[in-house]
């Protein structure tokens, strides 16, 4: 939400100078959600652009006055409706603007955007896996037995697995194992190890 405001100044030949430029408008969070419910911008019904999006947009008319300079302004809106995802209630949330910290509660400011939300409007989803990544690495031992490294020179990926039991849909109830890999809060390595010398194969899944 945002006021388009315009000046015009009419000089002594009858030119208009025109200036126009917009100022943010620092709302509560009830207004917003108002604004999401009613679909009004200051009290004028907004636009449906589709898809789930809406908005009130425009230049004031200002008629100049020679020798004079003459204001006014408009209230400007648009509104769209995204998905947020979160895996647990104290991770990250995911938004189409980037990450909201969990600790946000019900409403969150970037840059121009404010996010609102209900949290008893969620809904809980099944846990599905996705393909992020796939490519030929060297494993490498350290000194913790459970803990490898798993190195991709052609991808430039480096990661540090640990060797821990945990089911890879099954909500984890001690978050210390995990770090943040990918823009992800879980991921699970597998892979393949090829021994030449024995012509073998064994497999593994790590997190």
């Amino acid at each position: 939400m945002w006021k388009m405001s315009k000046t015009v100044y009419r000089d002594f030949l009858q030119w208009d100078h025109v200036k126009e430029y917009r100022t943010p408008l620092d709302v509560t969070t009830d207004q917003r959600r108002r604004l999401r419910d009613s679909r009004l911008c200051d009290r004028q019904p907004m636009n449906n652009l589709g898809s789930n999006k809406w908005s009130l947009e425009g230049s004031p008319h200002v008629q100049g006055s020679w020798l004079q300079t003459s204001t006014d302004y408009l209230v400007n809106c648009r509104l769209e409706e995204m998905v947020l995802e979160t895996e647990c209630s104290d991770c990250v949330i995911s938004s189409p603007i980037g990450d909201i910290p969990a600790a946000a509660n019900g409403s969150f400011v970037h840059n121009l955007v404010t996010v609102v939300w209900d949290n008893s409007l969620k809904e809980s989803q099944k846990c599905q896996t996705k393909q992020v990544e796939e490519g030929l690495a060297l494993l490498y031992e350290t000194t913790d037995p459970k803990v490898f490294r798993i190195c991709d020179s052609n991808k430039q990926l480096n990661f540090v697995v640990k060797n821990i039991s945990v089911g890879l849909c099954k909500p984890a109830t001690n978050f210390t194992n995990f770090r943040p890999v990918l823009e992800m809060d879980r991921v699970v390595t597998s892979w393949i190890t090829v021994n030449n010398s024995k012509s073998d194969a064994k497999s593994g899944n790590k997190t």
